[in-house]
């Protein structure tokens, strides 16, 4: 993989950490339902763009793979198609 998108990505999983992170306290100091529904459903949608990068850095690797088709319909799986 290629050192840049490798950076992308760690950098995303960090991020995401944070965010963990931050709605754990949160959740401790007792905030609003709405405010954590809110955070939990940004990390939702952090995480399924990070599902795309990951996937979109892999399929040429996948595809090139002598069962590469089905490697990338498992991929697109994991992923979720909604």
């Amino acid at each position: 993989m290629p050192m840049d998108k490798k950076k992308d990505i760690v950098n995303r999983l960090r991020t995401l950490q944070g965010h963990i992170g931050g709605i754990e306290a949160m959740v401790e100091k007792d905030e609003s339902c709405d405010a954590i529904m809110l955070q939990l459903r940004a990390l939702s949608s952090s995480l399924k763009r990070l599902q795309y990068k990951v996937l979109s850095v892999y399929v040429d690797e996948c595809l090139e793979a002598e069962d590469g088709k089905k490697k990338l319909l498992r991929m697109l799986d994991y992923a979720g198609r909604d």
